[in-house]
């Protein structure tokens, strides 16, 4: 990163300018490398077939994720970021608002997963605030659900989101939860806690009527389901009054016959 830096002072001019700035125009130059390599594998039919199952009024320019996978690979080996180099960027890339790049931004920062701490959640604060289609939502949820298992203690954000006047918060905060009771991640914690506390969360958002938010509802309670039937059983028959008919039995799929039948 260092040649690469010296050689972009030498672009921007030899006038000093702030970290902020340089930053900015550091960033421009890694946006600009990104787009190229996206425009090499855009797919006109494929764009046909996401923009019907991605719904959005930003920008989508048709390019396959196992493809988006690949060049993120190609991007890292050539420029080897660091981790603040990394979140830099993608503070950068989340204003452009455009699918593929915000795709982009999330599988290059799960390449840093070891070294991710805490401390960035502040910044997907900030990030989801551009969010506005399910599948950038959900993956950047994937990248760091694991930092919410390790610590449950972090649960209350998620908790304290799930009451956001910002449905897409509220849609990441149940698309973590759908995945804290992984194999993966459930290994991390030794107790059943972190079920009452998903389902706590879920208690929150039982009458929220955003479609993306109800479908990612049944989601997590029906992944849940698979860690602790009999307390995702308790719950359905609590709550069910409240839910409605179609939560409730997506919510209640993975549940054992004989559960179904009480519902």
């Amino acid at each position: 990163m260092a040649e690469r830096s010296a050689h972009n002072r030498s672009v921007i001019g030899s006038t000093p300018i702030g970290p902020i700035l340089f930053f900015m125009a550091e960033n421009r130059i890694l946006i600009f490398k990104i787009k190229k390599l996206l425009d090499s594998k855009i797919n006109a039919e494929y764009l046909k077939k996401v923009r019907v199952f991605i719904p959005s009024d930003k920008k989508i320019v048709g390019v396959r994720v196992p493809d988006i996978r690949l060049l993120v690979n190609e991007f890292q080996s050539k420029n080897k970021l660091t981790l603040e180099e990394c979140l830099n960027l993608i503070d950068s890339i989340v204003k452009e608002q455009v699918r593929e790049e915000l795709l982009f931004g999330f599988f290059l920062l799960a390449k840093y997963k070891k070294q991710i701490k805490e401390d960035i959640i502040g910044k997907v604060d900030g990030w989801i605030n551009y969010i506005e289609n399910w599948e950038t939502c959900d993956q950047l949820a994937t990248v760091i659900n694991f930092l919410f298992a390790q610590n449950t203690k972090l649960l209350k954000i998620l908790d304290k989101w799930s009451k956001s006047e910002n449905f897409w918060r509220r849609r990441f905060v149940l698309a973590v939860c759908s995945t804290l009771n992984h194999k993966g991640n459930s290994s991390i914690h030794n107790d059943d806690s972190i079920v009452d506390e998903v389902l706590k969360i879920c208690q929150n958002l039982i009458t929220d009527s955003e479609e993306m938010v109800e479908k990612a509802l049944h989601w997590a309670i029906r992944e849940t389901s698979k860690k602790d039937p009999e307390k995702v059983l308790q719950f359905l028959l609590k709550n069910k009054n409240k839910m409605k008919p179609r939560i409730v039995k997506e919510s209640a799929k993975k549940l054992p016959e004989k559960m179904k039948a009480i519902l």
